[in-house]
């Protein structure tokens, strides 16, 4: 019998480039699940604060994605979608690092609120482009393929990063999560640097986007 592969379930037109969106976006989700899930968590065994005051930070920072979908069109216009989705990550990456290294509770939540509102700008970028890339007809089921395969690992890592907190590895967590943060991004530039979306040609050359996929 033949083996069925990942792959394999993948919508055939879009297979190559979606295989790409999946690896970069399952490394980010992998490096989120180390921190992200346990902030309230973190936040107490870190500065000993409760998750009531705690708690409402994490959600602030969740509210932010309100404002991130806000501007990350104007960034798109501005850099080109690609390199708007590559700064915002980094820059994301940047205060992934500096989250665990403020003394104080305050600044640290303001680092990581920071933190939070970048990383939100990417995401209706990256949302955005790989709609435009894939074909029309199989939009519905990569959405859905992709959502599915950023959930798995960032629920497998989470329990890696309490299991890191719980024998008092604070920083280490956030460190590695932006290392993979770092590979992610690094390959993402590498597959998608060359992809000109429609609006981002002439008028007089528009058609659909333009894929660097070798």
């Amino acid at each position: 019998k033949t083996k069925t592969t990942i792959s394999d379930l993948l919508p055939t037109k879009s297979r190559d480039v979606l295989i790409k969106y999946i690896i970069t976006g399952a490394i980010v989700a992998f490096g989120a699940g180390l921190v992200v899930p346990l902030m309230t968590y973190w936040f107490s065994v870190r500065y000993g604060i409760s998750d009531k005051i705690s708690g409402p930070l994490v959600a602030v920072s969740s509210l932010l994605i309100a404002f991130a979908t806000l501007v990350a069109p104007v960034l798109a216009k501005k850099f080109g979608l690609i390199k708007a989705i590559v700064l915002t990550q980094t820059a994301s990456t940047v205060f992934m690092f500096a989250t665990p290294i403020p003394a104080s509770f305050a600044w640290a939540g303001v680092v990581y609120s920071i933190r939070a509102l970048l990383m939100n700008m990417s995401s209706p970028l990256s949302q955005s482009m790989i709609m435009g890339l894939v074909a029309e007809d199989e939009r519905g089921a990569a959405s859905g393929i992709s959502g599915a395969l950023w959930r798995l690992p960032n629920a497998l890592s989470t329990g890696a990063g309490a299991w890191l907190m719980g024998i008092g590895l604070l920083h280490e967590p956030f460190y590695l999560a932006g290392v993979l943060y770092i590979v992610s991004i690094a390959l993402f530039w590498i597959y998608f640097r060359k992809v000109r979306m429609p609006e981002e040609e002439p008028l007089a050359v528009r058609t659909r986007p333009k894929l660097a996929l070798k």
